[in-house]
């Protein structure tokens, strides 16, 4: 028997599903930003460790998330090796995030790391545990994303007591591997996985209804049709939890980098758009026939001007957002708000004006290029300007990008659902 039988289809089944590929995305995304924001901030390695527990708390979230949508299917036990092969890929997924994490702090010699793993690794095992017996509790994922800058501190407190955690590690583990090991299935968990869908498949949690909600998802109609709730919650809880994390930043005399995470998560926002308007590629129908398009052309022009206003919204957010991080760190000068405001839009418009492009997902895919582009340039220009006073040339260029990036909304327009169903 081919010992790697059990890894194969592991592409498809993991990224091809957008609920664990949007989680494997962020985990991506951290990678890519531990790897390269050291080599253009080296005085600031120690405040991106949060990066490597995002990636242990991202891929421990996918997972928790493909062994919800195992418990929703009915058919599963009628698979031949469904189950077992799941359970591999699940291991192979954390052990292969847990040697990057470590290798990568070793490497870049982050302080106090290895504690901070075993706490991040604890933290992603016992949500999936708790996932398991409760499927409910998924909609609390964001918890442990808003928990991360918590765990720099707390390790610092828990340092001598490595061995004790390791052990705890190891055991919980076992553990957890048992519990996995009984095919089960939960109506509770197909419930979940439909709601989850509906949500555009991210770690926020739902707001329900409401006038301010339905307001913007009426506003930003039809780009919202495919992605659901998902962008309307974002927009509004993305700048609250960036201005909290803020506020605990300096609370704790850390230098946590919220705006840039914040904008890095906007992309991936942008990107998600059109990720989620290609999977759902059957709903192009459903939404021509609605009332209110004046054919083919009127619902391209609609969808535009939607996603027109999106950009509005996301530049308005980072204006107001930056502005009010500004009171809690004196670094962000005048000449740095300026610099974020114009980089977010220059980003989130490559991002749409791209997504327009894209027929299938590995466009999609391909145009996130530009997500670890736009963050390796917005974290050597924000490192550049912090250390200077006066003139940056920064401005310049991100004026001179301004240019490219409409033009990439202008083609985007006209190749929007060319040659597609419609």
């Amino acid at each position: 028997m081919n010992s790697l039988a059990p890894l194969k289809g592991m592409m498809r089944f993991w990224f091809f599903d957008v609920g664990s590929a949007s989680f494997l995305g962020v985990a991506l995304m951290a990678l890519v930003m531990i790897v390269v924001a050291p080599l253009l901030a080296p005085d600031k390695i120690n405040d991106f460790s949060i990066m490597l527990s995002m990636m242990q708390v991202s891929s421990a979230t996918a997972v928790a998330w493909q062994l919800m949508r195992l418990d929703a299917t009915e058919w599963a036990n009628l698979v031949p090796d469904y189950h077992k092969n799941l359970l591999v890929q699940s291991g192979f997924i954390m052990l292969i995030s847990s040697c990057l994490a470590m290798v990568i702090a070793q490497f870049w010699q982050i302080e106090n790391y290895i504690t901070e793993f075993l706490l991040a690794t604890l933290l992603g095992l016992a949500f999936i545990s708790v996932t398991r017996k409760r499927p409910a509790t998924f909609h609390m994922s964001f918890v442990l994303f808003i928990s991360l800058p918590f765990l720099p501190d707390l390790a610092s407190h828990l340092q001598q007591y490595n061995g004790l955690l390791a052990v705890v590690l190891m055991t919980a583990s076992i553990l957890l591997y048992r519990q996995l090991s009984a095919a089960t299935w939960h109506a509770d968990a197909r419930s979940v996985y439909q709601n989850g869908l509906e949500m555009g498949w991210f770690w926020l949690p739902n707001l329900g209804s409401g006038k301010l909600l339905n307001r913007l998802e009426s506003f930003l109609h039809p780009l919202s049709y495919f992605v659901g709730p998902l962008l309307v919650m974002a927009l509004l809880l993305l700048p609250v939890m960036t201005i909290v994390g803020a506020a605990i930043a300096a609370a704790m005399g850390s230098q946590m980098p919220v705006l840039f995470l914040f904008s890095q998560f906007i992309c991936v926002l942008c990107a998600m758009v059109h990720w989620c308007r290609i999977q759902r590629w059957r709903g192009v129908e459903t939404l021509y026939l609605l009332p209110g398009f004046d054919g083919k052309q009127g619902m391209i022009e609609l969808f535009i001007r939607g996603q027109n206003r999106l950009i509005g919204i996301i530049v308005a957010l980072m204006a107001v957002t930056a502005a009010i991080v500004a009171a809690f760190n004196s670094d962000i000068t005048l000449l740095m708000w300026l610099h974020l405001v114009i980089t977010t839009f220059v980003g989130s418009a490559l991002l749409l004006g791209l997504g327009c492009l894209s027929h299938r997902v590995l466009h999609i895919s391909l145009a996130m290029a530009v997500v670890v582009v736009y963050s390796a340039y917005l974290s050597y220009s924000m490192s550049q300007m912090s250390a200077e006073q006066h003139f940056s040339p920064w401005i310049f260029i991100d004026v001179a990008l301004v240019l490219p990036a409409c033009l990439t909304l202008w083609i985007g327009k006209k190749k929007l659902w060319s040659g597609d169903l419609l």
